[in-house]
């Protein structure tokens, strides 16, 4: 599926309560979910899915601002317009590697998981959070299968494993 974020930074951000949730409209499913200043940070994220994240990032930079300032200012005020900044879109629907966000498994096949993690032929070894079984969708999910995949080649190819537990 497709989930694009918009970061911005704030300026007064001490009038937001900090890691505090903000809904766009509740009239569309067209709308953003926005984080006020995460880890305390004077920034707002904004949280956007599916064919409205696909419009937004075939807007480019610009239009994905445009369309979270305008949605901010309908909640928060005008005054938004002159304490928002942009800092980057995430546009993961447009990289050609990576051709949407996260990773999903059909209902009933998350086990699926351990399929695409198999090596092919013992030559073959895919890693990424899309084959972590338990921390799918996440950073540290696609670390810990990376490293999973690494000591499976070298395994495959007779080399010590340089990986411990701690």
């Amino acid at each position: 599926g497709l989930a694009s974020k918009m970061h911005m930074t704030v300026r007064s951000a001490g009038d937001f309560p900090a890691d505090s949730q903000l809904w766009g409209r509740r009239d569309t499913g067209d709308t953003g979910g926005y984080h006020l200043r995460p880890f305390d940070r004077p920034m707002i994220e904004g949280y956007y899915g599916a064919d409205l994240a696909r419009g937004l990032e075939a807007e480019g930079q610009d239009g994905f601002y445009a369309f979270a300032v305008e949605e901010l200012v309908h909640l928060l005020g005008s005054d938004m317009r002159r304490r928002l900044a942009p800092v980057v879109a995430t546009m993961w629907g447009a990289d050609p590697w990576a051709q949407g966000a996260y990773s999903h498994a059909l209902p009933g096949h998350a086990g699926d998981r351990r399929i695409l993690k198999a090596p092919v032929e013992n030559r073959i070894f895919l890693a990424g959070e899309a084959t972590a079984e338990a921390f799918y969708g996440t950073a540290h999910g696609a670390w810990m299968e990376g490293e999973r995949a690494a000591e499976a080649v070298l395994k495959a190819l007779g080399h010590a494993l340089p990986f411990v537990e701690a």
